[in-house]
């Protein structure tokens, strides 16, 4: 039963499965089905193992359990019911890759990890509903103004909605000015190009830097938890030692009145 839960070993079969499906087109139907059978049967007795060890409710109570049961469990139910052919060994393929996620779990502090990353999400929700107003903003905006004249720009509204975000990335954001410039009209190149800069600015520099900053801020606010323990205990005992200097202070008083 050990065996099927050590990390290594579950460690080594998630490296030799992902191995193994970049040399399927190497290998004979037979020895892909063969590995196919082999690694979702250790997955599943992998997690059988585990919910005799630690109990149904334990075991439900993870999150990565629950994603395990519900891949391994999806990947019963589909070579059940269409059998092990070629769909049934592309949908076990994916299976493999996604047994990668499960490294996650054998990293130290990953669960520390997780909840910084949730944290950093629920901090930013306000900014990211900003960009979101912004992004839909502008991209009304330059339908409305530019819609015409760059129909592969801002032809519609969905269009307008993908060069904006290319904007707010800073990827190729030079393209509808240069755009703009070949068509001969200096005024639509002086707008466009005023457009582009002001959503760069305010959406590319200033909203993206503001959400990677808080982002980073609530990562990084885990590593104050030992030293804001400390200063706690520093407290109690300082004011421990103040109440004792108090007391001997009054003792010493009703001594010598």
């Amino acid at each position: 039963m050990k065996l099927f839960t050590a990390p290594k070993v579950v460690l080594s079969v998630i490296f030799l499965t992902v191995l193994l499906a970049f040399m399927d087109h190497l290998l004979t139907p037979f020895w892909v089905e063969s590995i196919s059978w082999v690694v979702l049967v250790f997955f599943t007795l992998e997690m059988l193992c585990k919910i005799q060890m630690e109990g149904w409710q334990k075991y439900a109570s993870s999150w990565g359990n629950r994603a395990d049961l519900c891949i391994i469990a999806s990947s019963i139910l589909w070579v059940l019911v269409h059998g092990m052919g070629e769909g049934s060994l592309a949908f076990l393929r994916m299976f493999r890759f996604l047994s990668m996620v499960r490294i996650l779990k054998l990293i130290p502090d990953t669960a520390q990890m997780v909840r910084g990353v949730l944290r950093a999400i629920k901090a930013s929700r306000a900014i990211v509903i900003l960009l979101g107003i912004q992004l839909v903003f502008f991209s009304l905006l330059g339908f409305t103004l530019f819609g015409r004249p760059l129909p592969d720009f801002f032809g519609t509204p969905l269009r307008s909605l993908n060069t904006i975000f290319s904007v707010f990335t800073v990827e190729n954001w030079a393209a509808a000015p240069e755009a703009a410039s070949l068509l001969g009209q200096p005024w639509l190149y002086y707008g466009v190009n005023t457009f582009v800069i002001m959503v760069l600015v305010i959406g590319g520099f200033i909203s993206l830097s503001l959400a990677n900053a808080i982002f980073v801020d609530e990562m990084a606010s885990d590593n104050n938890d030992d030293v804001k323990a400390q200063l706690r205990l520093l407290k109690g005992d300082n004011q421990a030692m103040q109440a004792q200097l108090e007391e001997i202070i009054s003792r010493l008083k009703s001594l010598n009145p």
